[in-house]
């Protein structure tokens, strides 16, 4: 988790006492099992808490931009939390900020002076059901606690992405029921996992970095190189090219090199394809970009490139236990992690080599 300017590392007895304790400080705050849970700005490491111990408690998470009805509200800014109050016809008590930003309305802060305390001490939440619902999104989607722990499953199940005493850094916001699906199984396998920026891998050093296209694009603007052959650079650089190493070396810094660390080994990008030129770029530094393609209305990507198995050129393969299909030139995928257990999406396909799934040809 961030404080100030400086990253921490929170011990997984530390995550669950917090996790336990804003369990507790839900409930003491008149949220019930069944209700919602509404996270904004979700970008800040304790929102991670703040959704495991909704999750805990029974409620239920709505993603994205709040709306009613919400018992419980999670906002990046105070401003925004007594909107959200006012919205939710809601007291502070029952609005968190994170704590970088505390203005004296925190759960944690609560907590610290013991108004929360008893709750934490009283019975446990009934456990939900497993058709209950976990995830919402603003668009409307709703996902059951089977499909969450599908999702979960299926994530931890992809060979050789997520490694015990890694490091996670998600790069986006946590807006999306497959990015809480991927944190979990992180935490699960043992990888730590960090809510942040791009920018915030030079620090950190992370093994995967989950990030958008247009971030990465930004990142590596000043390599773009209209017109080369990704074969062409790859061969030139090997034959010494001592302007493209050193440009190189800039960018997997960038990546995690700074302070002697290695670069991130893979980079999930889900929101469209990069470059071919810039895979290759990425590649040789020690990077490998796994494409994928997401939907709110699915606890894991629906299809994902994997860290030895990948083609630049293609949006993926179905996760374990999915299957995918091209039904009139658009994406079809059935599996335990989709709502309703198939999605139908309007994202354009073809199939390619090997159960690849490829974007739709010119």
């Amino acid at each position: 988790m961030r404080t100030g300017a400086a990253w921490r590392t929170v011990p997984m007895p530390v995550l669950d006492a917090r996790v336990a304790e804003y369990a507790g400080g839900l409930l003491e705050a008149g949220c019930r099992p069944g209700d919602a849970l509404a996270l904004e700005e979700a970008r800040e490491g304790e929102v991670l808490a703040v959704a495991l111990a909704a999750l805990d408690a029974g409620l239920a998470v709505r993603l994205g931009r709040a709306e009613r009805p919400f018992a419980a509200a999670f906002a990046g800014e105070p401003a925004r939390a007594a909107e959200l109050a006012a919205l939710g016809g809601i007291d502070q008590v029952r609005v968190p900020v994170p704590t970088s930003r505390d203005r004296g309305v925190s759960l944690e802060r609560l907590a610290a002076h013991g108004v929360l305390h008893a709750a934490h001490e009283g019975p446990e939440p009934a456990e939900p059901a497993p058709g209950a619902p976990a995830l919402a999104t603003a668009g409307g989607s709703v996902l059951s606690r089977a499909e969450l722990a599908a999702g979960v499953r299926s994530l931890r199940e992809v060979g050789d992405l997520l490694r015990p005493d890694a490091t996670l850094l998600i790069a986006v916001p946590l807006d999306r029921p497959w990015l809480v699906a991927l944190a979990l199984a992180a935490l699960e396998t043992g990888t730590a996992v960090a809510l942040g920026r791009i920018g915030d891998a030079e620090e950190l050093g992370p093994d995967v970095v989950v990030a958008t296209r247009a971030a990465v694009e930004g990142l590596t603007a000043e390599l773009a190189e209209p017109g080369r052959r990704a074969r062409a650079r790859s061969l030139r650089i090997q034959r010494g090219d001592a302007d493209r190493s050193s440009r190189l070396l800039e960018l997997t810094r960038r990546l995690g090199r700074g302070r002697g660390m290695r670069p991130a080994r893979c980079l999930i990008v889900p929101d469209g394809m990069i470059p071919r030129d810039l895979c290759t770029d990425l590649h040789v530094g020690g990077t490998t970009v796994l494409h994928g393609a997401a939907d709110d209305r699915s606890a894991a990507p629906l299809l994902l490139n994997r860290p030895h198995r990948y083609r630049f050129d293609a949006l993926g393969l179905p996760l374990p236990d999915h299957r995918a299909a091209v039904v009139g030139g658009r994406l079809a995928v059935e599996g335990p992690a989709l709502a309703g257990g198939r999605v139908e999406a309007a994202l354009g396909a073809r199939l390619g080599p090997d159960g690849f799934l490829l974007p739709p040809g010119p």
